[in-house]
């Protein structure tokens, strides 16, 4: 009877490690850790893809794809995303919403800026890794590079690039 009941036990330990470790897979997390806030000064505020509430940021909260991120008067927040190996600094009364995805292999990162100006710096893409800032009036893809952009509401978009190679459409 013991036998049985330490079997069981087994059993039942390797089946909850075996969902806890397969609770998504390794894909569907990385999508999910897209970005980190890694430093905020003044007033930051986030929602989520579906959300109509603005909430305070915090240094070490993850942006999900669909989130959107916004700073007030004399703010402003930086996050990582891919690691240590790609930067967003958000500048003073800027919005935008961060998204992220993946099909066949390829992974594509997005800043769409809606007002005010984002400051990037991507290193280390792989051949089927992308990363872009845009406006509803310009798309800035880059490879390595260091960057901003700035946009004026609809009307105006201004891209300044300080190291590497970006592409403007």
């Amino acid at each position: 009877m013991n036998g049985r009941i330490f079997a069981g036990i087994c059993f039942l330990m390797l089946f909850g490690w075996a969902l806890l470790s397969g609770c998504g897979s390794k894909k569907e997390k990385e999508l999910r850790q897209t970005a980190v806030i890694s430093f905020i000064v003044g007033t930051v505020d986030f929602k989520g893809e579906n959300g109509t509430d603005w909430h305070p940021a915090r240094v070490g909260f993850r942006i999900v794809s669909g989130d959107a991120v916004r700073t007030g008067p004399d703010s402003r927040a930086e996050l990582q995303t891919r690691g240590p190996y790609s930067i967003i600094r958000v500048g003073e009364n800027t919005a935008f919403v961060f998204h992220q995805s993946e099909e066949n292999d390829q992974k594509s990162a997005r800043a769409h800026l809606l007002e005010g100006n984002l400051w990037g710096k991507t290193k280390k893409l792989k051949e089927q890794e992308s990363f872009a800032f845009e406006t509803p009036m310009a798309v800035a893809t880059v490879q390595g590079t260091t960057l901003r952009m700035k946009a004026e509401g609809d009307t105006a978009v201004s891209v300044y690039v300080y190291e590497g190679i970006v592409e403007v459409k």
